[in-house]
This record gives C-alpha cells, structure tokens and sequence, in this order.
C-alpha cells in the first residue's frame, strides 16, 4: 500500500503542472502585454527591438504556460525562465516609461507573490532580490544608481522584500497544511482498503448458508467491532455424510488484517481435518500442529470443535481455549458447560487435548459464544458475563434458535453499550426441531 502512494508518476506529473494560481497569472500577463502592446500601437511609440523582442518572448512562455495548463503537461524547465523574463521586461517597460515608474514597479509585487505560489519562501526571495537587481542595473543611468538606491530603498524595495518573506512564509504554512491533509487521507484510504479487503475475506470465510441437520435448529447472530478491520470470529458446519456434521467456532487472535486474513486457512483446515479425522481430539491436535507451524508465535486460535451426530443426538467434542458453550436441558432446566479440552490452538506444540461428549434431547438448546459477547464490558468495566448470559437465554428456550441467537447478542450490546471493542458471535442449536 505504501509503496502504491510513493511511486505515482501521474501524482508527481499534477504536481509539476501549472496550478490554477499559475494560470491565472499567466493569463493577467497576457492581457498585459497585449493592452501594452495595443497601447503603444494607438500612441505610435516605437519600441527598441530589445523591449519589443523581450516583449514577445515573456508572451510567449505565458501562452506555452497556459496550453500546458489545459493539456495537464508537466513543464517545470519553463517557469524560471518565464520568471527571469518578466522581470527584464518590467525593467525595460520602466526604463522605456520613466513617468509611470511608480506604478509600473507595482507589477513586480504581483511577480514576487506567483513566485512565492510556485516556488515557496526561496523563490520569492530570489524573485524579489532578482528584481531589485535587475531594476538597479537596467534602469538607472550608472551615475545615479546610488540615488535611487536612497530613493527606494524604504518606498520601494524594502516593502518588495517584505511582500516576498511574508508570501512565502504563508505559501509554507499552506503547503504544510496540505501534506498533513494529505497524509491524513492517505492513512483514512488505506484503513478503508484494509477494512474493504477485511470484510471480503471475512464474507468468503463464513458460510453463506448453513446446511440442514435433521432434527435440529441453528441460528447465527454475529456483529464486527467498531475498531477492527474485519472479523476475527469464525463458525462453520460441515457435512460428512453418514458420520454426521462438524460444527466449530473459533476466535482468531488479533483485529489487524493479518488476523483476519487467518480466516481461510482456519476454515479450510477445519474443513481438512474434519474430513479426515473421526474424532474432536485428533482434529485438534492436528490443526494445533497446522497452526504452530504456519502461524506467527503470537498468534492463535480459541476454538470449540464438535461432531455431531443427529440420528443419536450425540455431540463429540474438544474445546480449545473457547468461550464453554453451555447446554440448557429443555425439560429439566439444568445447564451443563462444555469446558473440557485443552490450549489454543497455535500456542504449544504437541499440546494434548481431552475429548468429551453430550447427547442433546429434544428441547434440549446447545449456546456457543465468543468472548465479545461475554466480556463485553460497561461504563463501570463491568463484563456481560457467562451468567447474564444464561439469565437471558433461560426465558428464551421456547423461541426460534435464530431469535434466541439475535436476542442474545443484543443483549450484550445493550450491556456494553456504545463502542464495539471486539467481535462477537452467538450460534444457537436447538434439538427436537425441524432443520433449520
């Protein structure tokens, strides 16, 4: 992304090209020139070739400013030529025109000001000191130099220097101004790149659709926090034929775009290894040592992995380092948390995980989260909790598992309040329904 915004060639072309401040003096001096030109003409002055020639060019480099101008064409070379020419053509205009010195010396504060637009502080003072020079050398006779020096010295050039300093000083402070509006978009385009790249690797890693399993209800509810650039929580059920479905929710450390950009390998992985392998406790040992060889030593995954077999009710399964899902009995009330297993994975090779089972009854509902939901925290840093969790879903057992989903993950933002500080999912498996 860096190196997208260092090496812009149209970039650097816009900034050589002649401003639109650049234009319109370009067009002023035009305008000049040809009223003087007409003025001269009407009077029937006779110009010294020099005047007349020096004339023609100064218009000239200002037509090719202007052409260039609408054709976005880069023509740095030109301007301190253009610059260098006006200035003898001012002097020369001022020598030609002795009464109207006064007011032709004025034309040198408008050149000071375009050069203080084009090339900064420097430029306007080299501007202004050119002109100075110029003028002390083309239009005084050698012998009164020095008395138009004492002459001009407070009425003209000094505040000639001064229009130059203060310009130029204001033309820094804009161009500071605008680099830090530009950085300031540049690192507002390049959160939003990484929150659009984000969000298409979050949307292609987490299913579309769910598949049916017989005999059970599924709901999803999941939300992304403010913060983060995409989502780090992942869900997924997996199809296996005759051996049932693989169910897992998992947590991937970190809310950068690294960590989400982990979601396909997560996915594809669990996917992988549930085809494979018959048992939780082999698909977690096999995805920890995936994880600990491809994954940054700071990086991990908290994951709750199950299959399930729906012709029993039977649910195998590891948790690792996940959130404990808790199973509410539909008939008698009692909640069970499904905590047994071992380490994230991606932290310690070879660590050894425990597999358990439960079997789900009909009316039985099975509530799995990530930690954004249960640690989602209040103004008084007061978190949701696996209790308050099991107090809102208790009243709820009746209701759809997607509405059981949904109302619980808006309680815990409801609790938290404003200010999403991590993902959060709620999955929701409800037995004896119809497939969901």
């Amino acid at each position: 992304m860096e190196d997208e915004w260092l090496e812009h060639p149209e970039r650097e072309a816009e900034a050589a090209a002649p401003s639109d401040t650049e234009l319109i003096a370009a067009l002023f001096r035009v305008a000049l020139i040809l009223v003087a030109l007409t003025v001269w003409a009407c009077t029937k002055l006779t110009l010294q070739p020099d005047v007349y020639y020096l004339t023609i060019t100064v218009l000239v480099f200002n037509v090719v400013l202007i052409a260039s101008y609408w054709r976005r064409a880069s023509v740095p070379w030109i301007r301190p030529f253009a610059f260098l020419a006006e200035l003898l053509l001012l002097s020369m205009w001022i020598r030609a025109l002795p009464l109207r010195a006064e007011h032709l010396f004025f034309l040198f504060y408008i050149t000071v000001i375009v050069a203080s637009l084009t090339f900064g502080l420097l430029g306007a003072a080299l501007t202004a000191a050119g002109a100075i020079g110029i003028f002390l050398l083309i239009v005084p006779p050698p012998d009164i130099r020095w008395r138009y020096i004492q002459d001009m010295a407070f009425t003209q050039f000094t505040p000639l220097v001064i229009v130059a300093v203060v310009s130029g000083i204001l033309v820094n402070v804009r161009d500071r101004e605008r680099e830090a509006r530009f950085a300031r978009e540049r690192v507002l385009m390049e959160f939003r790149q990484r929150i659009r790249i984000a969000r298409e690797v979050y949307e292609f890693s987490v299913p579309r659709e769910l598949p049916q399993i017989p005999g059970v209800e599924v709901g999803v509810a999941a939300r992304v926090a403010d913060y983060a650039v995409g989502g780090g929580d992942y869900y997924d059920i997996v199809p296996l034929g005759e051996r049932g479905f693989a169910l897992a929710v998992a947590d991937i450390a970190g809310k950068t775009l690294p960590g989400v950009a982990k979601l396909p390998m997560v996915k594809y992985a669990f996917r992988m290894c549930a085809e494979v392998y018959d048992a939780p406790q082999e698909i977690a040992r096999r995805l920890n040592a995936l994880f600990c060889e491809h994954t940054e030593e700071d990086s991990f995954v908290s994951m709750f992995l199950a299959l399930f077999k729906p012709e029993t009710g039977e649910l195998s399964y590891v948790n690792a380092g996940q959130v404990p899902p808790m199973l509410i009995s539909g008939e008698q009330g009692e909640t069970e948390w499904l905590g047994l297993g071992g380490p994230a994975l991606g932290i310690i090779r070879g660590a050894r995980y425990e597999q358990a089972a439960v079997r789900l009854r009909p009316g039985d509902v099975l509530v799995l989260c990530t930690d954004g939901v249960t640690a989602a925290a209040n103004v008084r840093e007061e978190e949701f909790g696996m209790e308050r969790l099991l107090r809102e879903a208790q009243p709820r057992l009746a209701q759809p598992a997607q509405d059981i989903a949904q109302a619980l993950l808006s309680a815990a933002e409801q609790f938290q309040g404003r200010g999403r500080r991590d993902d959060a999912l709620v999955m929701v498996i409800k037995a004896g329904a119809g497939p969901g």
